[in-house]
């Protein structure tokens, strides 16, 4: 995993291999099959928007699909986090990767049986091509001159911005506009470099009275009309958002909603997957 712009002799030697690759493979698997049936997988160009309420499993969901790119199909992954720092990602991976709780990883409380998973998920991860930018202070600008400079250098085929409201250190509610000029830009830098952009997003919370439970176009437009700019507006939600349903040893699942709400160029529908919070791992129920 890169942490920066740097570019080693191996990605330079494969860098025209990767180029290749983007352009005749334009779409990107989430590595569900029901869920990519139904959305299309990712294609490049597109905008696609992941929204939820917080702890609702959103970037570990983009993680998910970033190890999967990164590491089953060789594809460079941008991620721009500016919430959690490099280390907290990089951790989430590793928990990810080798079902190890993220907890345990940060405590150092380690099995025997657990070295060898967490040895190995280090190397390949170490070796994969993604890369993550932590600053908190990421403008719609820095990201574009970020992208196309990493792009030159090892043609990325996935940019990802966790999440949309911290941009520029962070939206007011008087900045409405401010959030819908940004999306303008990422989408207009999107097709311009033909890569898919999965941006995610916070909604605002369901009424008192419980009628708008589940996600919703207009609860992710409360704050700017982020919809129109996506080709693609996807939800994850569960009927108990804190997934504390969790067993003694951490294996325990909580089934999650993914709701395809928009679909420039698909079906809408939903997906359900099974979701393992300690380690953030999701699987096909």
């Amino acid at each position: 995993m890169k942490m920066g712009m740097d570019e080693t002799k191996k990605q330079q030697s494969e860098r025209s291999n990767r180029e290749t690759h983007k352009a005749v493979s334009i779409q990107i698997s989430t590595e569900f099959s029901t869920l990519d049936f139904l959305k299309g997988g990712f294609s490049g160009g597109e905008v696609v928007v992941l929204g939820g309420r917080p702890s609702s499993g959103k970037t570990a969901l983009v993680i998910h699909i970033s190890l999967h790119a990164a590491l089953e199909k060789g594809i460079p992954v941008l991620l721009f986090s500016l919430e959690m720092s490099k280390e907290m990602i990089s951790q989430r991976m590793l928990s990810s990767l080798t079902g190890i709780r993220t907890k345990d990883l940060q405590a150092g409380s380690l099995s025997p049986e657990d070295w060898p998973r967490l040895t190995s998920a280090a190397k390949a991860l170490s070796e994969a091509p993604i890369y993550i930018m932590d600053s908190g202070e990421t403008s719609a600008s820095e990201i574009a001159s970020m992208g196309r400079s990493l792009n030159t250098q090892c043609g990325i085929g996935l940019i990802i911005v966790d999440y949309i409201q911290l941009l520029h250190g962070g939206f007011s509610d008087g900045e409405n506009n401010l959030i819908e000029e940004t999306m303008e830009r990422l989408n207009a830098l999107a097709k311009e470099l033909q890569i898919p952009f999965l941006i995610l997003s916070q909604i605002r919370r369901p009424n008192s009275d419980g009628r708008d439970a589940k996600p919703s176009i207009s609860r992710l437009n409360w704050r700017g009309n982020i919809e129109f700019y996506a080709d693609k507006v996807i939800f994850i939600h569960s009927e108990d958002n804190g997934f504390e349903k969790e067993t003694e040893n951490g294996k325990g699942t909580e089934d999650v909603e993914v709701i395809v709400a928009k679909n420039r160029n698909g079906s809408v529908g939903t997906v359900k997957l099974a979701f393992r919070k300690s380690c953030g791992r999701f699987e096909e129920t």
